[in-house]
């Protein structure tokens, strides 16, 4: 047969596969940390419960969740979840900080068997046989001695298997988180660029992961833009689209203004031949109006002074007109001219579009060229009105020759030039892409794709955890063949050593010893491939077993597999799910002593049970453990815990607590029941889960209670309480009344009550039935419930 650990298959396993901790017999479980939507556990969190020790009892009655929580167990066992909780989610925590969900599961490395219904069903056909069991023969000693090597080797070959394993998984989770993320950061960009194109609508890892592979050249060898050009890159991608634009020109040249510069700085240097008249040279104003005067006088030839009338001396017309000559009147001509073309030259602003009509990525450069041509264009004016200041002085004074005026320098020409160009070049790249919309944004988009992924490509080495990644799966394959070839081997020595008659007898043994009878016995079938049950030696599978009998087989059953393949029980957990759930009294000490005997040394022990009796007799010899270890030279912390599984509500929910000291410290299951119920005595509210655990406590208290006091009565609840208000003065036959059916409708007597209305009835009157309850008892028996408040208080404190 094959062993337990299942093997790892000949090639790589899917990344979801692979184990999430490191293979180790010596796991233990430390707690159940969460099991939501797994049966009647609809939202446990055991956060608040003690760990899991070595030896744990769990209590609980029929119904509370015990069988549910087995099948976790037997989960771990065989890697899987049970198809009827698919969904579920589940948190187990491991000791050393490991642990196990409902995604892990597969890869759990726990060594754990479970006894459970599912399991006898599984193992045991009452009809028609029981399943082999394999135990190895002590005699091939020579084999057993190379099976043991072998399953070193096994496990140390499958540690690493495990750990490289994981390594894979780690760097193909990581490539595949940093795809996924990568992709939807890349997706919500290009979202904020708003563009429509259902590429980038629906962008996802598999896009990424295509670009990727096809542009890996330039991914990898292209640096990554400054921000600013990934601005204007995204402002390129947005799909928005602009009419086309005027370019307008702006005339500008460098030999027209050096010509011009010339012209004047030789008028400023020219002066005309005359008689000089110094008081009109030293004085503008005066020439300028002895000049008009003089035109006019000799305009109307006049004799006489048109100002004051006088006769005009002789000669003053000469020297006057000798001062104002001809030459001085062409060299007026020339400035006055000079002057005109000065206003020509002055370059003014030229009508550019505005920026806001551009595409946005364009806008900043374009106001940047104008503002460098605006700061040309101002220094060439400068001088230009340098010159118009010179000229006008020149005027002033024709004879004055000393002006001199810049030239416009050339570096300045070129800016105006230089900056035009850039204007034009800007206006053009705008109507350019106003032509050609739909491939210039094309183009952007991708442009801006490809630069967003090389970004992401800066915090992760996506390219180099493929040779990562191939240089593990080369390992993981080498020791994946070199596991099954030894598993192959394995399997070839177990079935060598499997001795089915051995393993009859050991198993025979075993139930001897257990039922206190031998005319039970398991003979193997060759024929039929497994055992039958034969009874006082007569031939043929007996099919007429009692319940006790049944339990008892598959549990010995249980126990003897246990020991399959070599397996050591102080490397195995072992979960015993109500081993005496058909035995009547007299085998109940026998299944204690057989459990106590044959898993006291596991390396982890769970038993669940709602039989008090045999709880009770588990739960001494597990004190006692811990007293022992206690009461040592070195003392020890206990390794042995108690807990109860607990479901009440509608919807019923289970859930998994510390038992107190009235389960604990006391012989009898009303210890508990009283305790439990008194914890809700304080609560002026229940809530649903509260109500429905009070109406089911209340009657299994009243009914032990009043059942004591009035034992001819006990079979009838409602008799039982009639009879309890015999001297009774607090209680009324209305709270009696009330009591009744409280406990009666929402408990599980022979109808439930769950619709909205009662379930609203029951929360609100929930708390003080409860108190009535413990008032009624307190007069009947006064002694008794102070003696019992005294013994729970503990269990009380602890609830609240």
């Amino acid at each position: 047969m094959i062993a337990w650990s299942a093997l790892p298959a000949r090639h790589l396993a899917p990344a979801s596969k692979v184990p999430t901790h490191r293979r180790e017999q010596g796991l233990v479980i430390r707690r159940i940390d969460k099991l939501k939507n797994y049966g009647i556990f609809r939202n446990y969190a055991g956060a608040g419960t003690k760990e899991f020790g070595r030896l744990n009892l769990l209590y609980g009655w029929n119904g509370s969740g015990k069988s549910t929580l087995s099948t976790l167990f037997a989960a771990l066992e065989k890697k899987s979840v049970e198809v009827r909780f698919t969904g579920a989610e589940i948190v187990v925590s491991l000791d050393g900080g490991g642990t196990v969900t409902e995604r892990s599961i597969a890869n759990n490395t726990l060594n754990i068997r479970t006894f459970n219904e599912a399991f006898v069903r599984e193992n045991i056909d009452w009809s028609n046989r029981i399943r082999g069991i394999l135990l190895v023969d002590k005699k091939k000693i020579d084999e057993k001695k190379r099976l043991e090597v072998l399953r070193v080797e096994q496990r140390t070959d499958e540690e690493v298997f495990a750990e490289k394993h994981a390594a894979l998984d780690k760097t193909l989770t990581e490539r595949s988180s940093f795809l996924t993320a990568a992709a939807r950061r890349l997706k919500q960009n290009m979202q904020a660029v708003n563009t429509k194109d259902a590429y980038y609508v629906n962008y996802d890892r598999r896009k990424l992961e295509a670009l990727l592979a096809s542009r890996t050249d330039s991914l990898t060898r292209t640096p990554p833009m400054s921000d600013e050009e990934l601005q204007r890159l995204t402002q390129a991608a947005r799909p928005v689209m602009l009419d086309a634009v005027s370019v307008p020109s702006l005339p500008c040249k460098q030999g027209e203004l050096d010509s011009r510069h010339a012209s004047l700085q030789h008028l400023l240097s020219s002066s005309a031949i005359n008689s000089a008249i110094s008081r009109l040279q030293e004085n503008d104003d005066l020439r300028r109006w002895v000049e008009a005067g003089l035109r006019l006088h000799r305009d109307h030839l006049s004799e006489s002074c048109e100002f004051c009338g006088e006769p005009l001396r002789e000669g003053t017309l000469s020297r006057l007109e000798g001062h104002f000559s001809k030459a001085y009147e062409d060299l007026q001509i020339d400035l006055h001219r000079e002057r005109d073309a000065l206003s020509a030259s002055t370059i003014r602003p030229v009508l550019w579009p505005e920026a806001g009509l551009l595409y946005e990525e364009l806008r900043d450069d374009y106001r940047a060229c104008r503002e460098r041509l605006t700061d040309f264009l101002d220094r060439i004016n400068a001088v230009i009105n340098g010159w118009s200041i010179e000229l006008d002085r020149k005027l002033g004074n024709p004879t004055w020759t000393s002006g001199v005026v810049e030239s416009v320098p050339h570096d300045v020409v070129t800016g105006v030039l230089n900056a035009t160009d850039c204007l034009t070049a800007i206006l053009e790249r705008h109507n350019e892409k106003s032509a050609n919309f739909e491939t210039e944004l094309r183009a952007a988009q991708t442009s801006l794709e490809e630069e967003l992924a090389r970004r992401e490509l800066a915090d992760y080495d996506y390219f180099g955890s493929f040779a990562d990644a191939e240089k593990l799966v080369g390992v993981v394959n080498g020791y994946g063949t070199a596991i099954q070839k030894r598993k192959y081997e394995m399997d070839s020595i177990e079935e060598s050593l499997s001795n089915e008659g051995l393993g009859a007898a050991s198993f025979n043994d075993s139930l001897h010893r257990f039922l206190g009878r031998s005319e039970l016995s398991l003979v193997f079938n060759a024929r039929a491939g497994g055992y039958e049950i034969n009874r006082s030696g007569m031939a043929g599978h007996d099919r007429n077993l009692s319940e006790g009998e049944k339990t008892a087989i598959a549990f010995v059953y249980f126990i003897t597999k246990i020991s399959e393949n070599d397996n050591e029980l102080k490397r195995t957990i072992v979960v015993v799910d109500d081993p005496v759930s058909s035995f009547d009294s007299n085998h109940l000490f026998h299944a204690y002593s057989y459990l106590r005997n044959r898993l006291g040394e596991a390396k982890q022990l769970f038993v669940f049970t709602h039989n008090f009796t045999f709880f009770r007799m588990v739960r001494d010899w597990l004190v006692g453990m811990n007293r022992n270890r206690m009461s040592r030279g070195n003392p020890q912390p206990p390794s042995a815990f108690f807990y109860t599984v607990e479901s009440g509500g509608s919807p019923r929910t289970s859930a998994i607590r510390d038992a107190g000291p009235s389960l604990v410290e006391y012989n009898s299951e009303y210890h508990f029941i009283y305790g439990r119920l008194a914890a809700f005595r304080d609560l002026d509210v229940l809530d649903r889960d509260q109500a429905f655990s009070a109406a089911n406590l209340a009657r299994k208290l009243l009914e032990a209670f009043f059942a004591f006091k009035f034992p001819q009565h006990r079979s009838d609840l409602s008799a039982l309480l009639e009879r309890g208000l015999t001297k009774c003065t607090q209680t009324t036959p209305e709270v009696r009344e009330k009591v009744y059916r409280f406990v009666n409708r929402y408990s599980h007597g022979a109808g439930i009550d769950v619709d909205e209305d009662a379930a609203e009835n029951m929360i609100a009157e929930g708390g003080q039935v409860v108190r009535d309850i413990f008032v009624w008892m307190g007069e009947v028996d006064p002694d008794h419930v102070e003696q019992m408040e005294l013994v729970c208080a503990e269990d009380v404190g602890a609830v609240h």
